[in-house]
């Protein structure tokens, strides 16, 4: 499966989906748990995929109109050299992931927590970004049918704006319906207050402001 995976991309979008993932384990203000690491590194490497991809298009298809083949730097070695990199950064990274997060987890007073916790920051890492990978997969198809449908209804100079501007306003709609109002909701039930009012007996108070000490208001 691995293997599919690494021939399903260029080698440039796994260096690149490296880096980012590699930036991704770097500590931020707040500790993260397994799992919310696992969705953020996740996240990094499917955005590294993509961009990759982008990049090698774009070379192939200057290559192809100057008459060149796409550089290989590394050769025939380029796949052990990516594998061995990728065992190498993944171990050391997530290794001092955990030193990190510890770290982080002091500075605001919580308990330090064990390197099993390493386990499922890898588990949802990886199932998240095949995730990814297959709903990416399965757009892909979806927009390269709807290109063949648009291509017979009008010119082919203007089949791919034409395709371009339905999967964009597929994609808002979902985005705004779908995404968009689920998000809200979860962002107003986590963050909104929960009892605006007062305890029965307690008298809500008049005054304006609070004495903060002797002297001071």
């Amino acid at each position: 499966m691995l293997t599919a995976l690494k021939r399903s991309f260029p080698h440039v979008s796994w260096w690149i989906a490296l880096v980012l993932w590699w930036a991704s384990v770097h500590p931020t203000l707040m500790p993260r748990t397994s799992v919310t690491q696992g969705m953020i590194s996740a996240v990094a490497i499917g955005l590294g995929l993509m961009v990759g991809s982008l990049v090698h298009v774009v070379v192939a298809a200057i290559a192809t109109r100057t008459g060149r083949s796409v550089p290989t730097p590394l050769g025939g070695r380029g796949g052990r050299v990516l594998a061995v990199a990728w065992a190498v950064v993944g171990v050391v990274g997530v290794v001092l992931w955990h030193g990190w997060q510890n770290d982080q987890r002091a500075l605001v007073g919580l308990e330090p927590v064990g390197a099993a916790r390493i386990v499922p920051m890898v588990v949802v890492t990886a199932v998240v970004t095949v995730l990814f990978i297959v709903i990416g997969r399965l757009v892909g198809m979806g927009v390269r049918r709807v290109h063949r449908g648009v291509t017979r209804v009008v010119p082919a100079w203007l089949a791919v704006a034409s395709t371009v501007v339905i999967v964009a306003l597929v994609v808002w709609t979902l985005a705004v319906t779908v995404v968009g109002a689920r998000l809200l909701d979860a962002i107003n039930t986590a963050y909104s207050t929960v009892d605006d009012g007062t305890e029965p007996g307690v008298e809500p108070t008049t005054r304006t402001c609070a004495r903060a000490g002797r002297g001071h208001w």
